[in-house]
């Protein structure tokens, strides 16, 4: 994997909103103490959404056509380019929503109206040598050799592990302490085609999940199917559903030198529940979002 860095890599709100407390005094020439309805001190609250579009990366190796030929390794091995011009059109899919674990097509927005990105990845899975690579935003707008870190590469998939309350969870992060998951023997595992990934200790833990960085989780995701066959995993298997991860029918979809650009975007449908805030706080302190 150290053909990676030669040159190619790559979120206000708050949680716990509250109604303001109302108290009233009775009228009487001695003074009571507040009254405030007990509905009244209820918190609101404040579900987390986000919008989420897939976009096929195509590539350009066609020289004569001012692409660039196909980088490999000195064993033969593919990578992906790592200047603009490698990079051919983007077919892009639909608009979903999340909502609070929820997956849905988003329809009451338009993937041109003007949304507000939170993070965006660009992941290819290379071949079953290198396998995923990662890096931050669309790689096919810039020449990374141009760019300061971590705009600067392409990353093998990573992880970082929770504290001592979920030690089992493993965050997905551009840059990242671990190469390896958290724990191993889970199923969600192999269906998202991490088998690679596993904790090789004997004594690791029974993996708790993925949490982290939330475009990299849906490019792995999407990495189980074809293109063509996302919506019906999302939409009519319901496959991520309630932060867990069953089974489909489809041909997974880590065809080598496939491509796709994940871009999150803030839900303008839920402006207390769809900051940058409350999506940090979704990635990194709500437990696994995918188990």
């Amino acid at each position: 994997m150290g053909g990676w860095g030669e040159g190619g890599g790559g979120g206000g709100g708050e949680h716990g909103y509250h109604r303001k407390l109302k108290s009233s005094r009775r009228t009487s020439s001695t003074k009571s103490a507040p009254y405030s309805d007990p509905e009244e001190n209820a918190p609101i609250r404040v579900t987390p959404s986000f919008l989420f579009l897939v976009r096929s990366q195509e590539l350009n190796e066609d020289t004569e056509a001012g692409g660039l030929a196909p980088r490999t390794d000195p064993s033969g091995f593919w990578y992906p380019p790592v200047y603009a011009a490698g990079f051919g059109a983007q077919q892009t899919g639909t608009l979903y929503r999340w909502d609070d674990g929820a997956v849905t097509r988003a329809t009451d927005t338009l993937k041109n109206s003007d949304l507000t990105l939170y993070r965006a990845v660009t992941m290819f899975y290379c071949n079953p040598f290198y396998q995923f690579c990662v890096t931050e935003g669309d790689a096919s707008q810039r020449n990374m050799p141009d760019c300061p870190a971590p705009q600067n590469r392409w990353y093998p998939l990573g992880f970082e592990y929770g504290d001592n309350t979920d030690n089992t969870v493993s965050y997905l992060e551009i840059v990242a302490e671990h190469n390896c998951l958290a724990g191993n023997r889970a199923g969600f595992i192999h269906r998202l085609g991490l088998d690679s990934y596993s904790n090789p200790e004997d004594n690791a833990p029974l993996a708790g999940g993925l949490a982290g960085n939330l475009a990299m989780l849906v490019a792995l995701i999407a990495f189980t199917c074809g293109t063509q066959d996302l919506e019906t995993v999302l939409i009519r298997d319901r496959s991520w559903h309630h932060l867990s991860w069953r089974e489909h029918g489809q041909h997974d979809g880590r065809d080598p030198a496939r491509g796709l650009v994940v871009s999150i975007y803030l839900d303008p449908r839920n402006p207390l529940g769809s900051t940058s805030q409350t999506l940090y706080d979704l990635e990194r302190n709500s437990g696994p979002l995918l188990s």
